[in-house]
């Protein structure tokens, strides 16, 4: 009876256990939910500008998040690969209950061409959720990345002119092999548009016509996105007066009344492009009606009215077309192709590909553009030196016949002990080890070691100062470290910026962002905080460098109610023969040494006497300097920079002296970085790669050389009291190697010569 009762209540047990466990899991489900629908979660992730990005430039992620409630102390991250194989992850600030279903904006860079970028969603530090993208040079592959070298254009919608010949081919048939590989991105609205200029930076030129309806945001990050080196087109025509009460009319320096004219002939238009193909229209085209007093006009209708015109903002381009290139009569033109891709690109696509020779140079360098080269120049550290290949292998031969021979014959034929050998085998490989550290200590040093470069452009315009940094540091250990790069101004300022991340060659060598995806190093992860101004827990590894950029700009400061100081007071003219005259003053923080001064086709520099010695050839600051004065050397810009000499030969056939004009070579491993930033600064001046066998895409937008057709000088100089402080683990670093470059671009105002006025004067009369 007992055993009976014991047996029904183990019975009764069993199934209340397996009703409470069906219970428990029947109900998981949908605990589970109610418990997710309360937590946030991502709901939505864009990247890039319509799934479109740059390797190693800006982009943006637009991530929406729900259910987001306050204390929740949420965060979104973006991770991505850099060109070292290392994950960075880039922060969102922490999320508000207001942030929630609401678009979330965090800026990154990708390091490699192909990869995976991932959506993090973090609480308090910790992993809940994660989206990853494959992304690759393909669109299939998700979101498309491009080339450094690809000519990357964005326009409002489908306009007409932008062809798919812009995609050229090369003669093995591949696509985008040509000297410009250009991509079109039609954005479906004007609301793709980014409203951060950074976001935009990927871009080199913008198209907009016929809509301007832009929010005030966004025309503030197109106007950065512009000062900073972007083109900007503004096609208006009949669209006079919805351009003139955007807010785009309140910046563009070529002013649209808001009013239109009617247009019949289109020479102007037709001789600008270079082409025989004529513009055939019935009827008259309104064209909006523009002054173009500050700016250069490209191409003009009746009486010389511009429809063409173009003018610098800061170190960008804008472009006015007074015609709407949505219709007709540019949409039925044969060469509106033609003509868009010389406003665009310099010149057009279908022109001769025959190159000129490049004087023997063969890049086997492994450096192929300008900004490889700058990179290899801040590798550089004299003082930590590595030895040779056939030092190693030699080292590694006299080890092998230390513990092989050597010993064998010591041990066995001398002494006649082998067992000793259980002693000198292990005592020859320590030795051995602590030799090896112990010269590499000696040659590759014991400390940190920073190498740094900065870049700072003057916006005379804006009366504002633009800075990039670059430092590579040099670790002797293996090591993670928390860098920043602060810049550091000996003058008052009201607002100052800055960012930071990595940079890299592009290149597909180790440590190139055109390296193919699969190479890293575990996923070690390091992060760059919301606000871009640090990076934490880098990882270095021993003997080796990382090498980051800063991107910085700050206003002078100004007392309450007055405006600031001019940086710059710029009163320089030129007259019809292109000679400039007049007077320069500035107020920076330092004398500006080793300066230049190019304009058009003319470069003024310092003339030093012959014999002397020394002689101070700065420009101080607070001191008038003027072109015409005697201790100024005017010269040919371009034979000054490629280094133009005469050589004298005898020709004894015909009893007389040849006189050869040849050129400097360019050096592809040059290390001097006045000469690198020079080339960068007048690449095309030159002749591009036709004279240093180098590329200018990633650091292309540096390039002034536009700048001196505009009726623009620029001053080109060093100037050591701006720059950038590393800081390393909190402690401020000295570079081993600084140098700071300072460029102006100078406005110059034209006045007729003498001989020009009189003949005006007998024109008039």
């Amino acid at each position: 009876m007992q055993n009976r009762e014991s047996f029904t209540l183990r019975g009764l047990c069993a199934a209340f256990f397996q009703a409470v466990l069906a219970l428990a899991i029947c109900c998981a489900p949908a605990l589970a939910n109610d418990v997710s629908e309360k937590e946030p979660h991502i709901q939505s992730a864009r990247i890039g500008i319509q799934n479109t990005l740059k390797v190693g430039s800006w982009a943006t992620a637009v991530i929406v998040v729900d259910k987001v409630t306050e204390g929740s102390k949420s965060q979104i991250a973006v991770q991505a690969p850099d060109p070292d194989g290392y994950n960075a992850l880039f922060l969102s600030p922490i999320l508000k209950a207001s942030d929630s279903g609401k678009s979330v904006t965090v800026d990154f860079q990708t390091g490699r061409l192909e990869g995976e970028i991932a959506v993090l969603l973090l609480r308090s530090g910790e992993e809940v959720e994660r989206k990853t993208l494959r992304y690759g040079q393909r669109v299939e592959y998700g979101p498309q990345v491009l080339r450094q070298s690809t000519h990357y254009i964005a326009t409002c919608g489908k306009l007409a002119g932008f062809k798919d010949n812009w995609q050229t081919e090369s003669s093995d048939g591949d696509q985008g092999q040509s000297k410009y590989d250009v991509v079109i991105q039609e954005l479906e609205s004007l609301n793709r548009l980014p409203d951060q200029h950074f976001a935009l930076t990927s871009l080199n030129a913008i198209v907009l016509g016929r809509k301007f309806d832009l929010t005030p945001t966004q025309s503030t990050a197109l106007r950065e996105w512009t000062r900073r080196g972007g083109h900007l087109l503004i096609a208006v025509g009949d669209n006079a007066r919805q351009y003139a009460d955007s807010p785009l009319a309140g910046w563009i320096p070529i002013e649209v009344t808001g009013q239109t004219w009617p247009i019949r002939v289109y020479s102007g238009l037709e001789s600008y492009a270079s082409s025989n193909v004529r513009i055939t229209y019935p009827g008259a085209a309104q064209v909006a009606e523009m002054k173009a007093n500050d700016a250069t006009t490209l191409a003009t209708g009746i009486g010389n009215r511009p429809i063409l015109a173009r003018t610098n903002f800061g170190q960008g381009l804008i472009t006015v077309l007074a015609m709407d290139i949505h219709q007709g009569p540019l949409t039925s033109w044969r060469a509106l192709d033609l003509f868009l891709q010389k406003v665009l690109l310099g010149e057009s696509l279908t022109q001769s590909d025959d190159e000129p020779s490049t004087q023997g140079q063969l890049a086997h360098s492994g450096v192929t553009d300008l900004a490889t080269q700058l990179h290899a120049s801040q590798q550089y550290f004299p003082d930590i030196q590595s030895f040779s290949l056939w030092t190693v292998l030699g080292f590694l031969v006299l080890y092998m016949i230390v513990i092989g021979p050597l010993d064998f014959l010591l041990m066995h034929r001398m002494f006649r002990k082998p067992k000793l050998t259980w002693i000198t085998f292990p005592l020859s490989v320590i030795i051995a080890a602590w030799l090896a550290v112990y010269s590499a200590q000696n040659h590759k040093g014991s400390n940190l070691v920073v190498n740094q470069t900065n870049l700072i452009d003057v916006d005379v315009a804006h009366n504002r100062i633009d800075g990039k940094s670059w430092a590579t540091i040099y670790s002797p250990r293996t090591e993670r470290y928390e860098i920043a790069l602060e810049p550091k101004i000996e003058m008052q300022t009201d607002q100052v910026s800055n960012r930071i991340c990595w940079t890299a060659p592009a290149e597909d060598s180790f440590g190139g962002t055109y390296r193919p995806d699969g190479l890293d190093f575990g996923g070690s992860t390091y992060q760059f905080g919301h606000q871009l101004t640090m990076a934490k827990n880098v990882p270095i590894p021993a003997w080796s460098t990382r090498s980051l950029v800063s991107d910085w700009s700050f206003l002078p400061a100004s007392n309450p109610g007055d405006e600031a100081r001019p940086l710059v007071e710029n009163r320089l003219s030129a007259t019809g023969n292109g000679l400039l005259t007049g007077t320069l003053l500035h107020h920076l923080p330092g004398e500006l040494s080793d300066w230049l001064i190019a304009y058009r086709h003319r470069v003024y520099r310092p003339r030093i006497p012959e014999g002397a010695e020394s002689r101070t050839t700065d420009i101080p600051a607070g001191v008038i300097w003027s072109p015409d004065s005697e201790d100024v050397y005017p010269d040919d810009l371009r034979s000054f920079l490629t280094g133009e000499f005469s050589r004298e030969e005898f020709n004894r056939k015909h009893n007389r002296t040849d006189y050869t004009v040849e050129q400097r070579k360019y050096n592809l491993m040059e290390r001097n970085r006045n000469r690198i930033f020079q080339m960068l600064t007048f690449h095309e001046v030159v002749g591009g790669k036709d004279y240093t066998s180098l590329e200018s895409h990633a650091l292309g937008h540096l390039d002034l050389t536009q700048m001196l057709q505009l009726d623009c000088a620029v001053l080109f100089a060093r100037l050591d009291s701006i720059r950038s402080q590393v800081s390393i683990n909190q402690a401020a670093i000295k570079p081993s190697q600084e140098s700071t470059f300072v460029r102006i671009v100078l406005p110059v105002s034209l006045k007729q010569s003498s001989a020009q006025a009189s003949a005006s004067d007998n024109e008039r009369h």
